[in-house]
Protein backbone atom coordinates (compact mmCIF):
# COMPACT_ATOMS: atom_id res chain seq x y z
CA UNK A 1 0.00 0.00 0.00
CA UNK A 2 1.30 3.06 -0.90
CA UNK A 3 -0.35 6.47 0.38
CA UNK A 4 1.01 9.28 -1.34
CA UNK A 5 0.94 13.24 -0.52
CA UNK A 6 2.19 16.28 -2.02
CA UNK A 7 2.81 19.69 -0.95
CA UNK A 8 0.46 22.29 -1.79
CA UNK A 9 2.36 24.91 -2.67
CA UNK A 10 4.39 23.29 -5.47
CA UNK A 11 5.41 25.44 -8.71
CA UNK A 12 5.45 22.80 -10.74
CA UNK A 13 2.85 23.11 -13.80
CA UNK A 14 -0.74 21.94 -13.03
CA UNK A 15 -1.20 19.00 -15.73
CA UNK A 16 0.72 15.98 -17.53
CA UNK A 17 1.79 12.41 -16.67
CA UNK A 18 4.87 13.07 -14.35
CA UNK A 19 3.11 15.94 -12.18
CA UNK A 20 0.61 15.16 -9.50
CA UNK A 21 -0.78 18.43 -8.99
CA UNK A 22 -4.25 18.03 -8.07
CA UNK A 23 -6.73 16.75 -5.82
CA UNK A 24 -7.99 13.57 -6.03
CA UNK A 25 -9.49 12.22 -2.62
CA UNK A 26 -10.18 8.81 -3.99
CA UNK A 27 -9.13 5.07 -2.20
CA UNK A 28 -8.16 3.22 -5.62
CA UNK A 29 -10.07 -0.33 -5.32
CA UNK A 30 -10.50 0.42 -1.28
CA UNK A 31 -12.07 -2.97 0.60
CA UNK A 32 -13.10 -4.09 -3.00
CA UNK A 33 -15.54 -6.91 -3.34
CA UNK A 34 -12.96 -9.55 -3.46
CA UNK A 35 -11.25 -7.88 0.13
CA UNK A 36 -14.50 -7.20 1.83
CA UNK A 37 -14.87 -10.54 2.42
CA UNK A 38 -11.36 -11.55 4.08
CA UNK A 39 -11.28 -8.59 6.22
CA UNK A 40 -15.22 -9.58 7.52
CA UNK A 41 -13.38 -13.22 8.41
CA UNK A 42 -11.09 -11.03 10.84
CA UNK A 43 -13.02 -9.75 13.14
CA UNK A 44 -10.46 -8.76 16.33
CA UNK A 45 -6.84 -6.46 15.04
CA UNK A 46 -4.33 -7.66 16.01
CA UNK A 47 -5.33 -11.29 15.75
CA UNK A 48 -4.72 -13.32 18.47
CA UNK A 49 -1.50 -15.43 19.29
CA UNK A 50 -2.26 -18.80 16.62
CA UNK A 51 -2.54 -22.03 18.91
CA UNK A 52 0.11 -24.28 18.85
CA UNK A 53 -0.87 -27.36 17.10
CA UNK A 54 2.38 -29.04 16.66
CA UNK A 55 3.81 -32.47 19.15
CA UNK A 56 6.06 -30.99 22.25
CA UNK A 57 7.62 -34.15 23.52
CA UNK A 58 10.73 -33.93 26.16
CA UNK A 59 13.20 -34.67 23.76
CA UNK A 60 12.98 -34.16 19.92
CA UNK A 61 12.23 -37.51 19.12
CA UNK A 62 8.49 -37.36 18.18
CA UNK A 63 8.02 -33.51 18.03
CA UNK A 64 6.86 -31.68 15.57
CA UNK A 65 7.11 -27.99 15.12
CA UNK A 66 4.64 -25.44 14.60
CA UNK A 67 5.72 -22.40 12.92
CA UNK A 68 3.77 -19.39 13.24
CA UNK A 69 2.68 -18.03 10.08
CA UNK A 70 3.41 -14.21 8.60
CA UNK A 71 0.63 -12.41 7.87
CA UNK A 72 -0.02 -12.21 4.30
CA UNK A 73 -2.88 -9.83 2.75
CA UNK A 74 -5.49 -12.08 1.34
CA UNK A 75 -5.71 -13.76 -1.98
CA UNK A 76 -6.91 -11.06 -4.62
CA UNK A 77 -6.40 -7.93 -2.81
CA UNK A 78 -5.73 -4.88 -4.23
CA UNK A 79 -2.74 -2.57 -4.21
CA UNK A 80 -4.35 0.78 -2.48
CA UNK A 81 -2.79 4.42 -3.26
CA UNK A 82 -4.37 7.40 -1.61
CA UNK A 83 -3.77 10.46 -2.97
CA UNK A 84 -4.53 13.73 -1.12
CA UNK A 85 -3.23 17.56 -1.84
CA UNK A 86 -4.24 20.51 -0.30
CA UNK A 87 -5.94 22.92 -1.85
CA UNK A 88 -6.49 22.06 -4.97
CA UNK A 89 -10.28 22.60 -5.91
CA UNK A 90 -11.99 19.65 -6.65
CA UNK A 91 -13.43 20.16 -10.04
CA UNK A 92 -10.34 21.33 -11.70
CA UNK A 93 -8.81 18.03 -12.41
CA UNK A 94 -10.54 16.40 -15.82
CA UNK A 95 -10.13 13.25 -13.48
CA UNK A 96 -13.59 14.58 -12.02
CA UNK A 97 -14.89 16.82 -15.47
CA UNK A 98 -12.04 19.72 -15.08
CA UNK A 99 -10.71 21.56 -17.85
CA UNK A 100 -7.35 20.69 -16.26
CA UNK A 101 -5.63 17.70 -18.17
CA UNK A 102 -4.19 15.28 -15.56
CA UNK A 103 -3.89 11.81 -17.77
CA UNK A 104 -1.70 9.97 -14.41
CA UNK A 105 -4.52 11.17 -12.09
CA UNK A 106 -6.77 9.73 -15.11
CA UNK A 107 -5.06 6.31 -15.45
CA UNK A 108 -5.21 5.64 -11.50
CA UNK A 109 -8.93 6.70 -11.47
CA UNK A 110 -10.06 4.15 -14.22
CA UNK A 111 -8.70 1.41 -12.48
CA UNK A 112 -10.66 1.87 -9.40
CA UNK A 113 -12.62 3.76 -7.34
CA UNK A 114 -13.96 7.81 -7.81
CA UNK A 115 -16.02 9.24 -4.54
CA UNK A 116 -17.66 12.08 -5.37
CA UNK A 117 -19.10 13.23 -1.63
CA UNK A 118 -15.65 13.78 0.11
CA UNK A 119 -16.23 16.10 3.15
CA UNK A 120 -13.19 18.45 3.34
CA UNK A 121 -13.06 20.05 6.49
CA UNK A 122 -11.44 23.05 4.78
CA UNK A 123 -7.83 22.86 6.37
CA UNK A 124 -5.03 20.41 6.15
CA UNK A 125 -4.98 18.59 9.38
CA UNK A 126 -8.52 17.81 10.02
CA UNK A 127 -8.90 16.56 6.46
CA UNK A 128 -5.92 14.16 6.19
CA UNK A 129 -7.75 13.03 10.44
CA UNK A 130 -10.97 12.19 8.96
CA UNK A 131 -9.73 10.59 5.66
CA UNK A 132 -7.09 8.16 7.55
CA UNK A 133 -9.31 7.30 10.59
CA UNK A 134 -12.62 7.56 8.66
CA UNK A 135 -14.30 9.69 11.79
CA UNK A 136 -15.04 12.91 12.27
CA UNK A 137 -11.68 14.86 12.77
CA UNK A 138 -12.38 16.26 15.71
CA UNK A 139 -12.65 12.55 17.38
CA UNK A 140 -9.22 12.08 16.39
CA UNK A 141 -7.81 15.81 18.40
CA UNK A 142 -7.60 17.40 14.50
CA UNK A 143 -10.75 20.10 14.52
CA UNK A 144 -7.41 22.37 13.75
CA UNK A 145 -4.39 21.86 12.38
CA UNK A 146 -0.82 20.57 14.12
CA UNK A 147 0.29 23.45 14.88
CA UNK A 148 -2.55 25.61 16.49
CA UNK A 149 -2.92 22.50 18.67
CA UNK A 150 -4.80 23.58 22.34
CA UNK A 151 -5.54 21.97 25.79
CA UNK A 152 -9.28 21.08 25.00
CA UNK A 153 -10.80 17.86 23.70
CA UNK A 154 -10.78 17.77 20.13
CA UNK A 155 -8.31 20.08 19.69
CA UNK A 156 -4.87 19.03 20.93
CA UNK A 157 -3.73 17.54 17.64
CA UNK A 158 -3.16 14.05 20.07
CA UNK A 159 -4.71 10.96 18.02
CA UNK A 160 -5.76 8.73 20.63
CA UNK A 161 -4.47 5.05 20.66
CA UNK A 162 -8.49 3.79 20.42
CA UNK A 163 -8.70 5.06 16.97
CA UNK A 164 -6.94 2.95 14.09
CA UNK A 165 -5.85 4.52 11.05
CA UNK A 166 -7.04 2.39 7.68
CA UNK A 167 -2.63 2.09 7.27
CA UNK A 168 -3.20 -0.10 10.96
CA UNK A 169 -6.07 -2.01 9.55
CA UNK A 170 -4.55 -2.59 6.61
CA UNK A 171 -1.22 -3.70 8.09
CA UNK A 172 -2.94 -5.81 10.28
CA UNK A 173 -4.15 -7.49 7.58
CA UNK A 174 -1.25 -8.22 6.00
CA UNK A 175 -0.40 -5.50 4.01
CA UNK A 176 2.87 -3.41 3.64
CA UNK A 177 2.29 0.31 4.04
CA UNK A 178 4.11 3.45 3.41
CA UNK A 179 3.65 6.91 3.26
CA UNK A 180 5.42 9.78 1.26
CA UNK A 181 5.42 13.35 1.14
CA UNK A 182 3.67 15.66 4.00
CA UNK A 183 2.08 14.05 6.98
CA UNK A 184 1.24 17.26 8.99
CA UNK A 185 -0.30 14.66 11.83
CA UNK A 186 2.67 14.69 14.27
CA UNK A 187 2.12 17.35 17.30
CA UNK A 188 4.78 19.98 16.49
CA UNK A 189 6.52 19.43 20.30
CA UNK A 190 6.86 16.14 18.80
CA UNK A 191 9.22 16.39 16.10
CA UNK A 192 12.57 15.94 18.00
CA UNK A 193 15.18 12.78 17.58
CA UNK A 194 13.87 11.24 21.09
CA UNK A 195 10.07 11.47 20.13
CA UNK A 196 8.10 10.05 21.18
CA UNK A 197 6.77 8.58 18.10
CA UNK A 198 3.22 7.01 18.84
CA UNK A 199 2.00 10.37 16.15
CA UNK A 200 4.71 9.97 13.38
CA UNK A 201 3.57 7.69 10.26
CA UNK A 202 5.22 4.82 11.86
CA UNK A 203 3.04 5.09 14.44
CA UNK A 204 0.22 5.34 13.22
CA UNK A 205 0.69 2.45 10.84
CA UNK A 206 2.90 2.81 7.90
CA UNK A 207 5.49 1.11 8.08
CA UNK A 208 7.63 3.11 6.23
CA UNK A 209 7.73 7.00 5.95
CA UNK A 210 9.91 9.39 4.05
CA UNK A 211 8.84 13.12 3.43
CA UNK A 212 8.21 15.83 5.86
CA UNK A 213 6.08 16.24 9.90
CA UNK A 214 4.65 20.06 9.24
CA UNK A 215 1.87 21.77 7.68
CA UNK A 216 4.98 22.67 4.63
CA UNK A 217 7.98 23.41 3.66
CA UNK A 218 10.79 24.82 1.37
CA UNK A 219 10.89 23.13 -2.16
CA UNK A 220 14.33 23.33 -2.44
CA UNK A 221 15.27 22.82 0.87
CA UNK A 222 13.27 21.07 3.00
CA UNK A 223 13.59 19.76 6.12
CA UNK A 224 13.24 15.55 5.34
CA UNK A 225 12.52 12.85 7.74
CA UNK A 226 13.17 8.90 6.91
CA UNK A 227 10.91 7.05 9.28
CA UNK A 228 11.74 8.11 12.59
CA UNK A 229 14.94 9.81 11.47
CA UNK A 230 15.57 13.41 10.65
CA UNK A 231 17.15 13.39 8.09
CA UNK A 232 17.80 17.79 7.29
CA UNK A 233 18.04 19.55 4.41
CA UNK A 234 19.24 17.32 1.26
CA UNK A 235 22.54 18.52 -0.21
CA UNK A 236 22.14 17.16 -3.46
CA UNK A 237 22.27 19.35 -6.57
CA UNK A 238 18.83 20.77 -7.67
CA UNK A 239 17.34 18.13 -5.12
CA UNK A 240 13.17 18.51 -5.38
CA UNK A 241 11.25 16.24 -3.31
CA UNK A 242 9.07 14.86 -6.38
CA UNK A 243 11.76 13.65 -7.90
CA UNK A 244 12.80 11.42 -5.27
CA UNK A 245 9.07 9.39 -6.15
CA UNK A 246 9.55 8.23 -9.51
Amino acid sequence: MIIWRTNVRSKLPLGGASHVITLLSLILALFSNCFLPAIAQQPVLPPPPKVFTGVSNQTLEGSKPDWPKTDHAPAGAPNIIVVLVDDAGFGNPSTFGGPMQTPALDQLASGGLRYNRFHVTALCSPSRAALLSGRNQHSVGFGSISELAGGWPGYNARWPKSAASIARILQGNGYSTAAFGKWHLTPSDEWGPSGPFERWPTGLGFGYFWGFLGGDTDQYSPLMFENTKIIGTPKEKDFFPNHCHG
